[in-house]
C-alpha cells in the first residue's frame, strides 16, 4: 500500500519538495528560493499536511506541480489562494465601476474563498468580471483561472 507525503511550499505557493517528510525529500529551508517567504508543512488552520507525492512499492509517482488551493481537512483558503483573491479584490476596487457591480463582484470573491461558490456560481463571477470591462478582465484572468474549478473554465472559455 502506498503513502501520501508532505509537500513543503511557500507562502506564495511555490513548491519546495513533495516529499518534505522522507529522507531524500527533506528541505530544512524556512524561506522559500524563489520569492523569499516563509515556507509552510501544514495548515494554519487545523494541521493537516499539505499533501504532496505518492509512493508505493519503493516507486515515486511524482508529486502535484501546484500545490492544493485548499487544505484537503477542513477546506480553509491556504495563504497562496488568499492572496490571488485579494490581488484580485483590489484590483476591483482599483478600477471605475458602479459601486452595485463592485459589491457583488466582492462578495462573489469572498464566496469563492470560503469555497461557497459552486461551479454555476463561478462561473457567473467569471462573467461579471469579463462585462466589467477588457482591461480589468486581462489583468485578474491569470489569477482567476488558477481559483476556479475545471467545469467553470470550460463554461466560461478560460
Amino acid at each position: 500500500m502506498g503513502q501520501r507525503h508532505t509537500a513543503k511550499v511557500c507562502e506564495n505557493g511555490h513548491i519546495l519538495t513533495n516529499y518534505h517528510d522522507t529522507s531524500y525529500g527533506n528541505n530544512n529551508s524556512t524561506y522559500c528560493g524563489k520569492c523569499g517567504a516563509t515556507t509552510m508543512i501544514k495548515c494554519n488552520k487545523c494541521d493537516a499536511k499539505i499533501l504532496g507525492g505518492y509512493i508505493s512499492n519503493n516507486i515515486i509517482f511524482g508529486g502535484p506541480r501546484q500545490p492544493d488551493k485548499f487544505c484537503n481537512m477542513c477546506g480553509v483558503a491556504y495563504p497562496w489562494t488568499e492572496r490571488s483573491i485579494q490581488r484580485i479584490s483590489e484590483i476591483i476596487d482599483t478600477k471605475i465601476l458602479k459601486k452595485d457591480t463592485k459589491d457583488d463582484i466582492q462578495k462573489d470573491l469572498q464566496k469563492l474563498k470560503d469555497k461557497k461558490l459552486d461551479d454555476d456560481g463561478q462561473r457567473d463571477l467569471v462573467n461579471k468580471i469579463k462585462l466589467a470591462g477588457k482591461e480589468i478582465w486581462e489583468i485578474v484572468k491569470p489569477a482567476l483561472s488558477g481559483l476556479i474549478t475545471e467545469a467553470a473554465k470550460k463554461q466560461t472559455g478560460l
